[in-house]
């Protein structure tokens, strides 16, 4: 589950390592 996440976060602008640190920021999209 957290691997989807952090995919998901790599298409936006940040960084994957920001959505480990910032995991409700993933959330919004």
């Amino acid at each position: 589950m957290v691997k989807a996440r952090i995919q998901q976060k790599s298409c936006s602008d940040l960084s994957p390592q920001a959505n480990l640190v910032i995991p409700e920021r993933g959330t919004h999209g």
